[in-house]
């Protein structure tokens, strides 16, 4: 919240929005909603943005509708659903939470408090804990994902306390924030969930949106874009749960195939499409792809479609062999391959 001696500009550019993209989350939406009323300051909003829900999603958040703004827009996918948050947000710091996710306590306004005193940063995100359901909980879940310990040094470079760039709140121990430059970095693949993320609306900068072409990865590209343009800052405390295998509709699209097809989409169209990047750093593009190469070949194959898994071999023009092998191999012995190579 803030505090009784700032300044009224002050206020005006701490102010946050919070985008909230649903489609037939009727029973889950409810829990989001008041996370985020939860933690609003004066001069914030939330906006809910409906992609065309045919459930109960509007009657449900009636008691709500003195606190947030309802906009209901024709089904177009959760990139639609983002962007038009986006072009209805009017405070300079915006904050998005998926309508089937929720804060924890502090999220927005240590977020409030680093974009504030860091006005160089475009956005910052931090760790996130997944409730996996069967009273399951994974800790430390982008670090988990991504393989490694030492997130913040691996996507930013050494840390320092959040207690030296701006002040904790009350009853919050201090923790780790790793600020920089992670537009080489996020090459690598996702490291971003929108869920923990606050971007600053930057004035004189192109404005960024979310690619409205792909179901998967956007994410990837949104934040990529935002990285090519400036620094950045990861917080390492978990500030959000992300609930995950509810059952309910998704978003986005899903099928493993897909997934490798819209990554290699982005790496071509953020680094790819990058001349500079390109003449700094050629040998960390190709590596990408190849990556990207193998996997989409992998994904063929679980999906059992080894015709179109040896077409792509050939095009990798690189000898796996024990990948040519599985293409011509019954399912089950394919199976059994794919669980070695993972």
């Amino acid at each position: 919240m803030h505090s009784a001696g700032t300044q009224p500009e002050a206020r005006e550019l701490d102010r946050v929005s919070v985008i909230i993209p649903t489609f037939n989350r009727a029973g889950l939406i409810v829990r989001a909603v008041v996370s985020a009323l939860d933690q609003c300051a004066e001069g914030d909003e939330v906006i809910v943005v409906d992609d065309g829900s045919t459930d109960d999603t509007r009657e449900v958040l009636i008691p709500f509708r003195d606190r947030i703004t309802y906009h209901l827009i024709p089904n177009g996918g959760v990139s639609r659903a983002r962007n038009e948050g986006l072009r209805l947000a009017r405070n300079p710091l915006v904050a998005f939470l998926d309508s089937d996710d929720e804060w924890l306590p502090h999220k927005t306004d240590l977020q409030r408090r680093l974009m504030t005193r860091l006005p160089e940063i475009l956005f910052c995100f931090s760790e996130t804990r997944h409730e996996l359901g069967s009273k399951k909980t994974m800790n430390r879940a982008a670090a988990h994902h991504l393989h490694t310990r030492r997130l913040g040094i691996r996507l930013l470079g050494p840390g320092v306390p959040f207690s030296s760039l701006a002040q904790l709140c009350d009853d919050c121990e201090d923790f780790p924030v790793h600020v920089g430059d992670m537009y080489a970095s996020l090459i690598e693949g996702p490291a971003v969930w929108c869920t923990t993320a606050m971007v600053r609306s930057a004035p004189g900068r192109p404005r960024v949106y979310f690619p409205e072409d792909i179901s998967y990865s956007e994410d990837w590209e949104y934040f990529s874009e935002l990285a090519r343009q400036g620094p950045a800052a990861f917080m390492d405390r978990e500030l959000a749960i992300m609930h995950i295998g509810h059952g309910s509709p998704q978003l986005i699209e899903s099928g493993g195939v897909y997934r490798a097809d819209t990554r290699m989409t982005v790496l071509q169209r953020v680094w790819g499409s990058d001349p500079e990047f390109l003449r700094s750093d050629p040998g960390a593009y190709h590596s990408a792809l190849k990556k990207l190469r193998v996997m989409r070949i992998r994904r063929l194959l679980l999906a059992g479609d080894t015709k179109e898994a040896r077409v792509q071999l050939r095009l990798l023009k690189e000898h796996h062999i024990l990948l040519r092998f599985l293409t011509w191999m019954p399912t089950k012995i394919v199976l059994l391959g794919m669980w070695i190579l993972w």
